[in-house]
């Protein structure tokens, strides 16, 4: 029974962090409304890359960093972020304007890249990593790294998993309506530049908070 608490644990954390609002699943959004279910199913496999130098991060390296570290982190991830939407409104533009084909769409590369790289970037992951799940993926590691394997396993299984559901959604309501991709690009850009927006002041402020002091 502990161990099926401690993996069910796992799963509820995945499942958590999956249907957490953020810049990467409006990112999932506009992806799925764009280009449709195949492309989007791959580029919400991202954290599978980018989570495990953050995991090292935050268990050996992130007490080492200087204080002021993560609110640089929000900064440079907020500007990034700023930058996806500004081409996503453009893309919603354009789709009102009745000239879907003007831009180019990013190729499944491209996509998976730029996914990869907002999720590397958001001190969220960083945090919750770091206060919440990897106290308890290291309580299981230090039992025996097959548990804290297993842990690993439940946690991606749920975060991946809520990722397709919300992608497949999004797909079939495009497909139902071809028309709504248009609000639903402008409902992704709109997603990503509040905050982005928001990650960017936090980020300001806390620097220039550390500067003055």
């Amino acid at each position: 029974m502990l161990l099926v608490g401690y993996l069910s644990k796992a799963a509820a954390l995945g499942f958590s962090a999956g249907v957490m609002p953020g810049p990467f699943q409006a990112y999932l959004i506009a992806q799925a409304a764009r280009h449709g279910w195949r492309r989007a199913a791959v580029v919400a496999l991202a954290p599978l890359i980018t989570d495990g130098p953050i995991v090292l991060v935050v268990v050996f390296l992130l007490s080492r960093l200087p204080y002021w570290s993560m609110d640089l982190l929000r900064l440079v991830g907020g500007l990034f972020v700023l930058y996806l939407a500004w081409g996503i409104w453009r893309a919603f533009r354009s789709e009102l304007a009745g000239e879907a084909h003007v831009l180019a769409a990013p190729g499944s590369e491209v996509s998976f890249l730029r996914a990869a790289t907002i999720n590397f970037l958001s001190p969220v992951v960083y945090i919750y990593w770091g206060t919440v799940s990897g106290p308890l993926f290291l309580e299981g590691w230090t039992r025996t790294p097959l548990l804290g394997g297993a842990f690993l396993l439940c946690f991606y299984s749920a975060l991946i998993g809520i990722s397709q559901v919300l992608i497949a959604l999004v797909s079939g309501v495009r497909k139902w309506n071809p028309g709504i991709t248009r609000w639903m690009l402008g409902l992704s850009a709109l997603m990503m530049t509040v905050l982005a927006g928001t990650q960017v002041w936090a980020g300001v402020s806390a620097l220039a908070q550390a500067l003055v002091a």
